[in-house]
């Protein structure tokens, strides 16, 4: 009787056991239904949003395609300015680079080679192409219309000056922007509206009016 009783418990536990067991299977297997469900649901939204990237970086590259025909027309219009003696003309394409748009700038001389400037062009090219790069992105963001330049053309070869100052006060003019040149080149400010001469004084620096007439006299 004792071994029957045993025998009927073991019975009882393994038939408890396996219920439990089987609860389990069907819980995990509910689980594991879910996640399938949520695994496909996040299939079928990572292709419904990899569309829309499709179409977002087809609309992106459309808008700085727009945007990058105006850059186009004043960068060239300032190298035809400055570099007279050189056929050059500057060009940005829209690329992807790490899965983003990414805008890629160079400059193209007469024989159809389009080259980094730095690079390829020196350094009076670079200048003036980031002069304008500059002027126009504080137009973009919309900040006050002021350039300030602390010697920032000290690249550009004293061949090309006169005509930087003729793109300075073009852009001047045509973009509505107010620039500041501090230089020690006289030359770069032949077509400046006006030009004042720092004079440090014991009270402290003193800003004098020059006249276009006596530029020469101010020392370098």
């Amino acid at each position: 009787m004792i071994e029957t009783a045993n025998l009927t418990k073991a019975i009882q536990d393994m038939s408890d056991l396996t219920n439990k067991l089987v609860g389990e299977r069907s819980a995990l297997l509910r689980k594991q239904s879910q996640k399938m469900d949520e695994l496909l649901a996040l299939k079928a939204e990572q292709v419904e949003i990899q569309k829309t990237k499709v179409v977002l970086d087809d609309l992106i590259k459309k808008f700085i395609g727009f945007q990058l025909d105006k850059i186009k027309e004043y960068v060239t219009y300032g190298l035809k300015t400055v570099i007279i003696d050189q056929n050059l003309e500057f060009d940005c394409e829209v690329i992807t680079k790490n899965n983003k748009p990414w805008v890629e700038l160079n400059t193209k001389n007469d024989k159809g080679t389009s080259e980094n400037a730095l690079d390829a062009f020196g350094g009076s090219i670079a200048q003036i192409e980031s002069l304008i790069l500059r002027v126009l992105a504080i137009l973009q963001l919309k900040l006050y219309p002021l350039l300030i330049m602390d010697e920032s053309l000290n690249a550009v070869s004293p061949h090309y000056l006169n005509n930087t100052s003729i793109l300075l006060k073009e852009l001047s003019k045509q973009l509505g922007i107010k620039i500041l040149l501090i230089t020690h080149n006289t030359e770069i400010l032949a077509h400046a509206d006006k030009v004042y001469r720092a004079n440090d004084t014991k009270k402290g620096l003193k800003f004098d009016v020059v006249g276009q007439q006596t530029l020469h006299e101010i020392p370098n």
